[in-house]
């Protein structure tokens, strides 16, 4: 079943980081700057001449991870992660295969992106805090002070962190906020 893009992106994002050479215990953060420093050492010179986006799908394609390659895998690999239906054509498959490691390649930019403050979402605070902070974003606790995900606002702050404040709902004083600070390294929500 295909799901809507924001999630099946997360799912290749989780799954890039997931088949890296690294200790299980490793954070998020420090999978990201692994992939990306070995990438920037083993092909950082090919930026240049062919733009990163084009050297990273090129770096991908000659196997630096253990991501799937045979076509067979690949479209596999496209079901399980929901950014497909089921089934499909002969054509549709072609264009995932011929697509694959420039594809690949945005969803490794996507989390440089990331990391960098520049695309981190409520959304993707919500799922990293899973863990962490398990019944901070539950439908109850959102209930309970009038709020909804879209109601957060996400700042970036100068120590890396993200400032997110909400609005109490209107059963609540309207002076009143949520204020907390996610910390990607660790994925905790911090009071200060």
């Amino acid at each position: 079943m295909k799901l809507h893009h924001t999630k099946y992106k997360e799912n290749y994002k989780d799954f890039i980081l997931g088949c890296l050479d690294v200790d299980k215990k490793t954070s998020r953060a420090e999978r990201v700057k692994y992939l990306l420093n070995r990438f920037t050492k083993e092909c950082g010179f090919n930026i240049e001449r062919l733009g990163k986006r084009k050297a990273l799908a090129d770096w991908l394609s000659g196997l630096a991870i253990p991501i799937p390659f045979y076509n067979g895998d690949i479209i596999e690999l496209a079901k399980n992660m929901g950014s497909v239906d089921s089934e499909l054509t002969t054509k549709q498959e072609d264009k995932i295969i011929n697509s694959y490691w420039d594809f690949m390649a945005d969803m490794i930019l996507l989390l440089e992106n990331e990391m960098k403050g520049e695309t981190m979402t409520i959304y993707e605070i919500k799922r990293l805090t899973k863990k962490t902070a398990p019944h901070f974003f539950s439908r109850d606790t959102m209930q309970f002070f009038g709020q909804t995900l879209k109601d957060f606002k996400v700042y970036k702050q100068r120590d890396g962190r993200f400032k997110i404040v909400a609005p109490s709902g209107s059963d609540w004083s309207n002076d009143l906020q949520t204020i907390r600070f996610f910390n990607p390294l660790n994925n905790e929500l911090e009071y200060k």
